[in-house]
């Protein structure tokens, strides 16, 4: 980026994140603009429409999020659900800035363009269909018989979790109460399972040396 303009480096950013490159691009710019000493100049529509893109951008992510995480869990049919509102969101993307990801649409002091003709009403026809269909997202997911699984698990302090290696993330995102026996099962099951292998091997290694020393010391001709 040391060797491109400003705009350009915006082409940069938006790849970072491939869920929200819009986000990627805004911080980018504002960033930019502060620096130069532009804030004041950014024309008021074009902070709407960031703000307007950046809003349908956190819904296709979050989408992604939920399906792919109820695909985790063993339940497809909220994925399938889940990707069909992030398509609605990528067809106004794509319709607004010519491409579904990647749009490197926010440029420092503004837009890359205004919204084309038409676009008001594609996004609240798009809107307007999504909150009819976020009804059934949340009846497949908290409905779902796979979501108690998960219900009540975890009970690590914070000693447990630093010794379990998990992110500061996951404590600050997940109830307290729900953190850690999954967990724990989990690391102990794979700290069991890399104890045998780590043991075969040794076992292996002392074979393989046991058979090289014993062909080391018979004498040349068998006797």
């Amino acid at each position: 980026m040391e060797y491109r303009s400003w705009t350009q480096g915006t082409t940069f950013v938006t790849r970072m994140d491939y869920l929200s490159p819009l986000h990627n691009e805004t911080a980018y710019c504002l960033a930019v603009e502060k620096l130069l000493g532009i804030t004041n100049d950014v024309p008021e529509r074009a902070t709407v429409i960031r703000v307007m893109m950046m809003e349908l951008n956190r819904i296709s992510s979050h989408m992604v999020a939920l399906g792919t995480g109820a695909l985790e869990l063993g339940a497809m049919g909220p994925m399938f659900f889940a990707f069909r509102d992030r398509e609605t969101v990528l067809e106004i993307f794509e319709m607004i800035t010519g491409l579904r990801m990647n749009m490197a649409y926010i440029r420092p002091c503004g837009v890359a363009q205004d919204l084309p003709e038409g676009a008001l009403t594609k996004i609240r026809d798009g809107v307007k269909l999504m909150r009819k269909n976020f009804k059934d997202n949340a009846t497949l997911l908290i409905g779902n018989s796979i979501c108690p699984r998960v219900r009540g698990e975890g009970a690590g302090r914070g000693v447990q979790r630093g010794v379990q290696g998990l992110a500061q993330g996951l404590p600050r995102h997940v109830e307290a109460q729900r953190v850690g026996a999954a967990a724990v099962r989990l690391a102990a099951r794979y700290h069991a399972d890399a104890a045998g292998r780590v043991q075969g091997y040794a076992r292996r290694g002392r074979a393989d040396a046991v058979r090289v020393q014993a062909r080391e010391t018979v004498p040349a001709g068998g006797d």
